[in-house]
């Protein structure tokens, strides 16, 4: 299984053709998506913890290519602030799209305001 820097830059060089999208798992219920350009994380579980299945597939510190961030709810293992706080200081430009519920734990991680979108608003989200 790929996984750290490997990984990252299988997913940078992965092209896929107009209207494709490409996954990768990135253990428990956590998956890499790439539509376009645009590099989506949906549920970025990737703290240490001893109840994984697996271990950390990817450094949260690492993860420069983040376009959005989408947590489902507020789980640990789906909110992670070890996930949060490394991607949102390593991607400046990714968006963190989460429920209200979740909001304070995504805002408390290190996600700045203006990064951060509720499920449930009317907005549409641009991918490049």
């Amino acid at each position: 299984m790929t996984a750290g820097q490997a990984l990252l830059d299988e997913i940078n060089r992965q092209h896929g053709a107009p209207g494709t999208v490409t996954f990768w798992w990135l253990g428990q219920m956590s998956f890499v998506v790439k539509a376009g350009k645009s590099v989506l994380y949906f549920d970025p579980y990737l703290a240490p913890d001893e109840r994984r299945q697996v271990p950390p597939m990817l450094d949260a510190s690492a993860i420069t290519n983040a376009d959005f961030v989408f947590g489902s709810h507020d789980h640990g293992d789906h909110i992670d602030p070890v996930a949060i706080k490394g991607i949102a200081a390593a991607s400046p430009q990714a968006r963190f799209v989460c429920s209200r519920v979740a909001a304070k734990t995504v805002l408390f991680a290190g996600c700045e305001r203006r990064s951060y979108r509720r499920h449930g608003r009317r907005r549409r989200l641009r991918a490049r």
